[in-house]
C-alpha cells in the first residue's frame, strides 16, 4: 500500500520541515514531461517537498522540467536545490573548473530562467577548486542571499575541511556560510566508480563520516540506491554476488538484518540511514513509475543504532 506521508525531519528551511528523502531529477529533461510530472506528483502526493537539481543537468533541461511543473503549483511548499560551478569538459574529459565569477552567475542567472523562479531555496557549489579563495565564493554568494534571491548555501563534494574554512570566513565576515552538504552517501563502496575520475565526486568516509556526526549539519546522500546493486545481488548467495568482497559482505549484514527485523530489502536499506546517526536524507530516482511508486514505500522504518552500525560496518564507525 501506497505510503500517505514520507517521513519528516527536525530540519527547518523557511518555516517548512524537510522530508527525510529528496527527489533526484538528474534525467529530468532527457524523459518525457508526462513522466517526470508523473514522479513530482506521487513524491509530492507523498509528503516529499525537497527536489534536487543543478544547472548542469542536461544542460539545464532537468530546471526547465521541474519550472513546467511548478507553473501550476504553489512555490512556497516547496524546497528547491540547484547548483553551480560544475566543471566544463571536453570530449568526455575534464577541462576546467568553473568556479569564477563569470561563471557561477551564469549558471545562477540560467536556472533562475529556467526554473522560473525568482529565489531558490538551497543554493549549492557543484565541485570546489581548492585553487579558488573561499572568500571569493563566499562574498558571491552572499550577494543573492542579502537580495533573498538565495535562501540558503550548500557545498556539494566538498570536503568537510573547506567547509569549514568557507564557514570561519562567513563567521568573521558576518556572512552566510555553508548549511548544507551533499555527497554520495552508499553502502556501497565506490558507488561512482562506473563515473570515472573527471567527475570530481566526493564520497562519504570514515574522516567525513564522523565529523557529520558531530557536527549534525545535513547531509544530503546521493547513490543511496547504488544503482540498484542490493537489488540485484540480495537473493543471491554471497560467493555469487557482484562486486568487492567489501560490497559482497555489506549485502550479507543487510541480509542478516532483514531476518532479524522482519523488514523487506529495501526498507532495511533506507532505515540503516536514518538510523545511522547522521543527519542524513537520501536523494531517489527511479526509472519507472512502478518502480517509484515501490519505492515511496521504503521509508517507514528506522533501524536500532546497534543495528544501523553493524550493517554500515568499519568503512564508517
Amino acid at each position: 500500500m501506497l505510503s500517505k506521508t514520507l517521513p519528516k525531519s527536525s530540519t527547518i528551511v523557511d518555516r517548512k520541515n524537510l522530508s527525510r528523502v529528496i527527489l533526484g531529477t538528474h534525467v529530468f529533461g532527457s524523459k518525457p514531461d508526462d513522466f517526470c510530472f508523473k514522479i513530482m506528483d506521487l513524491f509530492t502526493a507523498a509528503g516529499g517537498n525537497i527536489f534536487d537539481t543543478a544547472a548542469a543537468y542536461g544542460n539545464g533541461s532537468s530546471e526547465s522540467c521541474i519550472g513546467r511543473w511548478l507553473k501550476n503549483k504553489n512555490r512556497e511548499n516547496f524546497v528547491i536545490c540547484s547548483k553551480c560551478g560544475n566543471p566544463e569538459f571536453k570530449d568526455g574529459l575534464y577541462f576546467r573548473h568553473r568556479l569564477t565569477r563569470k561563471d557561477m552567475t551564469e549558471d545562477l542567472e540560467n536556472s533562475f530562467k529556467n526554473l522560473q523562479t525568482d529565489y531558490i531555496d538551497i543554493y549549492f557549489v557543484h565541485k570546489d577548486d581548492p585553487s579558488v579563495p573561499v572568500a571569493e565564493i563566499i562574498d558571491f554568494l552572499n550577494e543573492y542571499t542579502a537580495k533573498g534571491a538565495i535562501r540558503h548555501l550548500g557545498a556539494s563534494n566538498w570536503t568537510l575541511q573547506r567547509i569549514g574554512e568557507a564557514n570561519a570566513y562567513a563567521e568573521k565576515k558576518g556572512l552566510k556560510g555553508f548549511e548544507f552538504s551533499e555527497l554520495a552517501f552508499s553502502l556501497k563502496e565506490n558507488s561512482t566508480e562506473g563515473w570515472g575520475e573527471n567527475e570530481r565526486v566526493l564520497e562519504m568516509n570514515k574522516t567525513e563520516f564522523t565529523g557529520y556526526m558531530q557536527n549534525q549539519m545535513p547531509v544530503f546522500g546521493y547513490n543511496s540506491q547504488a544503482y540498484g546493486y542490493f537489488y540485484k545481488n540480495f537473493n543471491l548467495p554471497e560467493n555469487e554476488m557482484e562486486g568487492s568482497v567489501t560490497n559482497r559482505a555489506a549485502v550479507t549484514r543487510l541480509k542478516e538484518i532483514c531476518t532479524k527485523t522482519g523488514l523487506d530489502m529495501r526498507t532495511a536499506l533506507f532505515a540503516t540511514y536514518f538510523g545511522s546517526g547522521l543527519n542524513t536524507f537520501p536523494v531517489v530516482s527511479a526509472s519507472t513509475v512502478e518502480h517509484f511508486v515501490e519505492l515511496l514505500e521504503s521509508f517507514g522504518a528506522v533501524l536500532d543504532r546497534k543495528d544501523a552500525e553493524y550493517v554500515l560496518g568499519e568503512r564508517f564507525y
